[in-house]
């Protein structure tokens, strides 16, 4: 059964209610503190009161096991209660199959590390686990293996950047390319923070550019918050600023429609792992299958396709198939 936040903050406030044995409540009661408490975390267009049909089917769920409160509420002449004292939703009891949905949650958030949130969670988690003395967490790996990840450098900025993003601050950073002995120091107004194979980047404006920048966290060798600097807003949304982008290079240029013979032999694997989410399937005939993608030709899109080259044949467009001819040939060297 999907819950949404409005019934999650309304059975809250209802549990809220309830545990306050030194007061009536009312269905009306009831549905005015939803109503507040609603209010104060979400702005509302509309201004209706919570009805009390809604109030009868919150209760109606609370008293079920559909979310496994199996909640003690009485009504005695139109006045709710707890006949337990002692209950409150928050001390429900997790499932083992809850315990174990959230361990697989949890080894999957690894790849956040970095976040003051993950730590969070994971001091959140060891409570319940502790709490219920299920050793869930702990054993999962004996049955599953999680791909290993690598915590690397440059994530202890991670949370000064986004603060940085949210507070609308202006940078300098201290930066070191891979490829050069020179450290150069930039002010940067960042914008996004991203996440590609196990490393993350800051993307942001550069005084010094006409085009947003983007830089790599474990290349940074300091970061100073400008305080007297003002901030160059730019709203960017990261889920539709790369949503044609593979990687993090040149975000902003021009999209372009690429067409690919995958041949026969690999074909069921892109099916079911796309080499992006613009995918679409053509056709499919004896040569193989026929896709297309809408995407940024970067240096990211040519490594992925050379990974799998001996499977593809690129047929639009001709500056992208050049390239990576180009790329294999100056491989053949290497060997």
């Amino acid at each position: 059964m999907p819950v949404n936040l409005d019934a999650l903050i309304r059975y809250h406030t209802i549990d809220k209610c309830l545990q306050n044995f030194y007061r009536e409540w009312t269905w009306e009661d009831l549905a005015k503190a939803c109503f507040d408490a609603l209010d104060e975390v979400r702005y509302r267009s509309d201004k209706n009161t919570v009805s009390k049909r809604t109030i009868e089917n919150d209760i109606k769920v609370l008293r079920s096991n559909i979310l496994g409160y199996n909640a003690p509420i009485v009504c005695k002449k139109g006045l709710y209660s707890y006949s337990d004292r002692n209950y409150s939703i928050k001390n429900a009891s997790l499932t083992q199959n809850d315990i174990r949905n959230i361990a697989l949650a949890i080894e999957t958030l690894k790849q956040y590390k970095g976040f003051h949130f993950f730590d969070n969670l994971k001091n959140a988690f060891e409570s319940l686990e502790h709490r219920v003395t299920i050793q869930l967490y702990k054993n999962l790996n004996k049955f599953i293996h999680f791909e290993d990840t690598y915590l690397p450098t440059g994530t202890n900025y991670i949370n000064n950047i986004l603060d940085a993003i949210q507070n609308q601050q202006v940078l300098k950073i201290t930066y070191q390319k891979f490829d050069s002995e020179v450290i150069k120091k930039n002010t940067l107004h960042p914008y996004l923070l991203k996440e590609f194979k196990n490393r993350w980047y800051v993307l942001g404006f550069n005084p010094n550019f006409d085009f947003l920048k983007t830089y790599a966290l474990d290349r940074i060798k300091e970061i100073e918050i400008l305080k007297t600097e003002i901030y160059q807003a730019n709203n960017i949304n990261a889920q539709s600023f790369f949503s044609n982008v593979i990687g993090v290079s040149n975000p902003t240029d021009t999209i372009q429609e690429v067409k690919i013979i995958v041949k026969p032999i690999f074909s069921n694997y892109i099916k079911t792992q796309p080499l992006h989410h613009s995918q679409v399937i053509i056709k499919e005939d004896e040569r193989g299958l026929h896709i297309k993608l809408q995407v940024v030709h970067n240096v990211e899109l040519e490594t992925l396709i050379c990974g799998y080259a001996n499977f593809l044949v690129i047929q639009h467009p001709e500056s992208l198939k050049k390239a990576i001819k180009k790329r294999l040939i100056d491989a053949l060297e290497n060997f």
